[in-house]
């Protein structure tokens, strides 16, 4: 409430659901990162680094986006290993039981869950992949029980979860959510921006990077103008021609 009023948050005050961690530059604010998913939350609070952790970025580019993000990730958390079966498509290799979220609407995909039936995978929707056939070119993932089907050539619609961008994490929270802030001078990079990161948390918050950023995104208001024609067409509606 106090970063949508401008005022900047309290980053030396610490409690057991909040911290800022500073780092000199995006080199150590991803190491940083890397061990908070991968070694330091999974040991000190016995956070799953698949279920529970959520990385949330304001872009997707640099060392600090999700690209490299994911990758970053990956191998810390689910490397290579003899027997588990993996295969390449656009920026990634995709892996089992890497976590993975579908990024545009598919109507057509089948799904079953628990003897049931249903159609239908939605972009910002996060899954686990649990079997990659390779004999068959194929792959099973797990959206929250309801295991779908895809073909190699459907990962088209598929990107790494590990790190996912604030815009993808909208209708989204998650127990854990840790961010990185350093650079960003665009007008992209904004309270509205910073604010809805912040609100993906449901138990804990880590912001890693410059306190200078944060600032600057906290000083920064984008105004959004939405144009409609609602209140024309319920003029229209109740009161016919009449104002």
């Amino acid at each position: 409430h106090a970063i949508v009023h401008g005022e900047l948050p309290e980053l030396e005050h610490t409690d057991n659901d909040f911290f800022f961690l500073g780092r000199p530059n995006l080199e150590t604010t991803a190491k940083t990162i890397g061990d908070l998913c991968a070694v330091r939350l999974p040991k000190s609070y016995q956070y799953s680094p698949f279920d529970d952790i959520q990385v949330i970025c304001p872009s997707r580019k640099t060392i600090i986006g999700t690209v490299e993000f994911n990758k970053l990730i990956q191998s810390r958390i689910n490397p290579a290993e003899k027997g588990k079966q993996e295969f390449s498509f656009g920026l990634y290799t995709f892996r089992e039981y890497d976590k993975v979220m579908q990024v545009r609407n598919n109507y057509d995909i089948r799904w079953k869950k628990d003897g049931e039936e249903g159609q239908g995978i939605f972009n910002g929707d996060i899954g686990r992949i649990v079997k990659i056939q390779r004999g068959t070119g194929t792959l099973t993932i797990d959206f929250d029980g309801r295991l779908a089907t895809y073909t190699f050539e459907m990962a088209r619609e598929l990107e790494l979860a590990y790190a996912i961008t604030i815009h993808k994490s909208q209708g989204n929270e998650f127990r854990a959510v840790i961010m990185p802030i350093m650079g960003g001078q665009s007008e992209f990079y904004n309270r509205n921006l910073l604010y809805t990161g912040i609100t993906r948390a449901k138990e804990m918050l880590i912001l890693v990077g410059s306190s200078r950023s944060v600032a600057n995104m906290t000083n920064q208001v984008k105004i959004n103008y939405r144009y409609t024609g609602l209140k024309y067409f319920l003029q229209q509606k109740v009161f016919g021609e009449q104002e």
